[in-house]
């Protein structure tokens, strides 16, 4: 084989590794992925052809084909047999969710960019009993509609709202209720705040239903929010995050309140708010980074409102609790090198009144920080001999 240089001479071409793809093209029945993305295919063709040539396929990409009937998806998943993974994007989503079969086993569903409204979701719900990854991103939805709070969905952990027009947190709050919700995606919508629900704030959700139990716990174990790209702009919004019961990855960069260039605040503030954090924008938080932010912070707030105390607890909630942190840890590293200074021979040869200033002056810095600690809360650090 060859092909034509710049001069119109043939320069020959060696493909390598042709055997190997000759020999994996030659065997379909032990592929496991399958795209098939923009090709223009317009139906499944016989049953015969599908669950014959690729038995095996798990993961199928039908991404931005011509448009399909439910009952053709559902013909495709009932010949592969392994199917566990479907992605319809960029597909029309017809209005009425009819003739699809029970898709017990599927637990990955990518519908992005098919214009598919919530209620549909509510109606393939029921067919989707093991759906553990629904991504619905580029769809237009502005809300969640539905009775009162999203139920079902057992076992579904991560949720894709991305790029959407969601704009207000309250139809956010109608997933709280889905127990094994860990991941949710609300990059790229029009969020302007966010808050966790108190108990008044969920009985309205639920209209007076009976579904709130004592127990309940909104979000319990979503770990990974994703929130970049939207319009939230208060500090409220930063601050409610540490009342997630597991919030450990947040993402909220291009907000408004996170670009200091358009106002907001620097990094060292906003990963010293979060108390829970252990991943902010994709960077991994480390114990060093956060006790210089949380170091940097106290100085900052301490700086401009010294003597505003009331101030102080409703503009930064966690400034006081940094207090006492770095306070305590002062009084652990003051107690560990006096302990160990007169457990060292230096202490038996040192001249007695170097010893005594010596001591002099570690007493007086612990009593300074013990008489800070004082007038902030209103009671001592506790000593021990």
């Amino acid at each position: 084989m060859y092909v034509l240089s710049a001069k119109n001479r043939r320069v020959p071409v060696e493909f390598l590794g042709k055997e190997k793809i000759q020999d994996k093209l030659s065997r379909f029945g032990e592929l496991t992925n399958a795209s098939l993305s923009f090709l223009g295919v317009s139906s499944p063709g016989s049953s015969e052809d599908i669950s014959s040539t690729m038995p095996n396929i798990k993961e199928l990409d039908l991404t931005g084909n011509l448009d399909y009937s439910l009952q053709d998806i559902g013909f495709i998943y009932e010949q592969l047999s392994s199917l566990t993974a479907l992605n319809l994007s960029h597909n029309i989503m017809s209005e009425v969710v009819t003739g699809l079969p029970q898709l017990s086993r599927i637990r990955v569903l990518v519908l992005n960019c098919t214009s598919i409204k919530w209620t549909q979701v509510e109606e393939l719900k029921p067919m989707l009993p093991v759906i553990e990854e629904l991504h619905l991103m580029g769809n237009g939805t502005c809300e969640i509609k539905t009775s009162s709070v999203v139920q079902g969905f057992e076992t579904l952990r991560l949720l894709n709202l991305e790029d959407n027009c969601i704009a207000e947190w309250a139809e956010i709050l109608k997933l709280s209720m889905l127990t094994s919700l860990e991941h949710l995606q609300l990059n790229k919508n029009k969020l302007k705040s966010v808050f966790y629900p108190d108990d008044d704030t969920i009985q309205k959700i639920l209209n007076g239903s009976h579904l709130l139990e004592k127990s309940y716990i909104p979000f319990r174990n979503l770990g990974y929010l994703l929130l970049a790209s939207n319009h939230i702009e208060d500090l409220s919004s930063i601050d409610s995050l540490n009342l997630f019961p597991n919030q450990m990855d947040i993402r909220i960069s291009e907000n408004l309140i996170t670009e200091p260039a358009r106002g907001g605040i620097p990094r060292f503030v906003l990963l010293a708010r979060l108390s829970k954090v252990e991943m902010l924008n994709g960077s991994e938080v480390g114990v060093r980074d956060r006790k210089e932010c949380e170091i940097r912070y106290v100085r900052l707030v301490m700086s401009h409102l010294h003597d505003k105390p009331d101030e102080i607890k409703k503009l930064h909630p966690r400034f006081f609790e940094l207090k006492t942190k770095g306070l305590q840890l002062w009084q652990l590293a003051l107690r560990k090198w006096l302990l160990d200074y007169y457990r060292s021979p230096l202490s038996v040869w040192v001249l007695p009144w170097v010893r005594i200033q010596t001591k002099y002056c570690i007493l007086t810095l612990y009593n300074l920080i013990n008489n800070i600690h004082s007038t902030i809360h209103g009671c001592k650090l506790t000593r021990s001999n």
